[in-house]
């Protein structure tokens, strides 16, 4: 088996209970990011109802996690959204625009996928990624 680092960090979005999980895990030359949200330390949505700012939270936390590997958002070669939406176009467009602002051409390889509810009230989007170190 390869060797792993993980990174979890203190005051980092929690689900609220003790889990065996990482925000981060580097394997070889592959990072993988959980999936990051607009959730504190106290497994709460921090700001409700506001899908642009819960996707720039989600992008920070991405950022935070790549720079415990000393590695930054152009190291992404693929990211996952889940969001609370429906199929039509309107949900469709509007977070990748605000997450292509994190990064240059090409960017990553990019799935959206709509929900009509995530895990936490008020949750509106979450986002994982996987980057290579």
């Amino acid at each position: 088996m390869l060797p792993r680092r993980r990174f979890h960090p203190t005051g980092h979005p929690s689900i609220g209970v003790p889990l065996q999980h990482s925000h981060g895990l580097a394997c070889g030359e592959m990072l993988f990011i959980g999936g990051q949200a607009d959730i504190g330390a106290d497994a709460k949505v921090s700001r409700a109802n506001d899908p642009a700012a819960q996707t720039h939270c989600a992008m920070q936390n991405i950022e935070k996690v790549l720079a415990a590997f000393d590695i930054d958002l152009e190291h992404l070669v693929k990211i996952n959204t889940v969001y609370v939406g429906t199929h039509g176009e309107h949900d469709l467009v509007k977070i990748p625009s605000i997450r292509a602002d994190y990064y240059r051409e090409p960017g990553p390889a990019s799935t959206g996928i709509p929900f009509p509810y995530l895990a936490y009230e008020n949750m509106l989007i979450e986002v994982d990624a996987v980057a290579m170190v």
